[in-house]
């Protein structure tokens, strides 16, 4: 991996085709200090639970007897295994969907009507939340034609990147990777081909032309970044939905300011294929390779509207969908400043038609930093 600006996927190939490290043989051995995957608590440690009725004829022994040091055996193995589980919980990836008190899981829940000024039926969440304070809101309500994202160019920070055709409000909101990164799989970003904005959405143009198959990468600029980058420590949110396109994914992700990949980490959610489901994984803090993350993932599609929400703190890294905890890890957290990629790009392996065509839409994004926590934003991601 170098260390000039510019995109890098090589880094990092699509949810579902790497296996979670460990995941095949519960307890193995660490791997280049990573621990292994952790498992459940083994329901059949423990099945024989008949207890001693003493010697043969032992005229002391009352009916009943051996009931009451089964009971015993039984209370006595729960309170060990409910204090195995709270020691684990503070190590293990929880992947199961739960019901938070969590403000976060209230985001962008649909609660309207579609229309012209809230076409996803959701609006965009504005002010601060308990625990949270708002630092980014954009609902794409100032108009960008197509070829409006040109003269995209890179600076050594997001704050100070540009793209020329862009009006001033928005230019200070957004930028995109310049036309002709590749995306180092089949794809070549090409935001003067495949941005704008309309109708209260960002709109991502997933098309090919010439045998060029092209895509785009969208970065939120976010005021208040450590260095002019990144947050360290942050929740970002986002409303989405995208046509069921064969040969294009989203990776929409934290990508560390650093550069250093995988040693600095790297957290992805929505990612997927087009025509798949969604997920979610993050890459170990201290990785050594790609294989090193765990991965969420769901069966919700992206032809519908969603709701994706990362919370990113020291204690938890979760991930939400629509409301709900989808996963969440605790452990090997990425603990660097990283900013904030709205990435599509073309799936590792079979290259896309070229006459497959379509398009992500955006409705709005938001971004918070906790109130107790660092303070910071966004910046720029290279893949």
């Amino acid at each position: 991996m170098t260390q000039t600006p510019g995109p890098d996927s090589a880094a990092k190939v699509a949810l579902n085709e790497v296996a979670v490290p460990g995941a095949t043989t519960p307890g193995g051995p660490a791997a280049n200090g990573i621990p292994a995957a952790k498992t459940a608590l083994d329901d059949n440690a423990a099945s024989d639970l008949t207890a001693s009725t003493g010697p043969t004829g032992d005229n002391r022994h009352k009916p009943g007897f051996s009931w009451t040091l089964a009971i015993g055996a039984l209370v006595a193995l729960i309170a060990i295994a409910v204090a195995a589980i709270t020691i684990l919980r503070g190590t293990t990836p929880v992947r199961t969907r739960q019901v938070s008190l969590d403000p976060l899981t209230k985001i962008g829940l649909a609660s309207a009507t579609p229309n012209a000024t809230d076409p996803s039926g959701a609006p965009m969440p504005t002010g601060d939340l308990p625990g949270w304070k708002q630092v980014f809101a954009d609902d794409f309500t100032t108009s960008v034609p197509t070829g409006g994202f040109s003269g995209c160019k890179a600076a050594p920070t997001l704050m100070a990147s540009t793209c020329s055709g862009l009006s001033p409000s928005v230019a200070s909101q957004l930028w995109a990777y310049p036309d002709g990164w590749p995306d180092h799989h089949s794809g070549v970003y090409e935001p003067s081909k495949v941005l704008s904005i309309h109708d209260g959405m960002l709109d991502y143009y997933l098309h090919s032309s010439g045998g060029t198959h092209m895509v785009a990468a969208v970065l939120p600029k976010i005021t208040g970044g450590i260095n002019g980058g990144g947050l360290q420590y942050g929740a970002y949110a986002i409303r989405f939905k995208a046509d069921p396109l064969n040969g294009y994914k989203t990776a929409f992700l934290l990508w560390p300011d650093s550069e250093i990949w995988p040693e600095d980490g790297e957290i992805d959610f929505p990612e997927g294929g087009l025509n798949g489901t969604i997920g979610a994984s993050m890459h170990y803090m201290g990785g050594t390779s790609l294989g090193q993350q765990d991965i969420y993932p769901t069966g919700d599609t992206y032809t519908g509207w969603n709701t994706a929400v990362i919370e990113w703190t020291p204690q938890v890294c979760r991930f939400i969908l629509n409301g709900q905890i989808i996963g969440t890890s605790y452990s090997l957290i990425p603990s660097t400043p990283m900013h904030w990629v709205l990435q599509a790009e073309t799936v590792n392996g079979t290259p896309p038609a070229d006459n497959v065509s379509g398009h992500i839409y955006i409705a709005w994004i938001v971004a918070y930093t906790p109130v107790s926590g660092p303070s910071g934003s966004f910046s720029r991601r290279r893949r």
